[in-house]
């Protein structure tokens, strides 16, 4: 689960199990959003497109590529999800089964703030 940082009372925006993923588990997931390589789904997706809807991160990616301070995609995609400040939380479960059950509690409790819910909104979390 990610949501904002910060002591406020900020709901998850992101929900999903980990799984084992070829043996990395957790590790595996940061792994692929810290390196930008996510940008085209999951929580990179949702974070490159908010990042895209505000024009003063646009204008900042634009000022440093007129100073020749360009960035690579994977780059970018990096920047889009560390603007968002998240923060992480997780739980081991024993199985995969307990997994998927957490996880289906979860975004029932949370369906209003996710951003990986169909039908959420576009703002859910802010």
């Amino acid at each position: 689960m990610f949501r904002r940082a910060g002591a406020g009372d900020h709901k998850p925006i992101y929900v999903g199990q980990a799984g084992e993923r070829s043996g990395k588990g957790l590790r595996g997931r940061l792994k692929i959003y810290s390196s930008g390589k996510g940008a085209t789904s999951g929580l990179g997706k949702y974070a490159f497109d908010e990042a895209l809807a505000d024009p003063q991160w646009l204008r900042e990616l634009a000022a440093e590529a007129d100073r020749g301070e360009s960035r690579t995609v994977q780059q970018v995609a990096r920047l889009a999800i560390d603007r968002l400040h998240l923060e992480g939380r997780w739980v081991t479960c024993i199985h995969r089964k307990a997994a998927l059950l957490l996880e289906a509690a979860l975004i029932r409790k949370y369906h209003a703030t996710l951003w990986n819910v169909a039908g959420a909104p576009k703002d859910a979390g802010n």
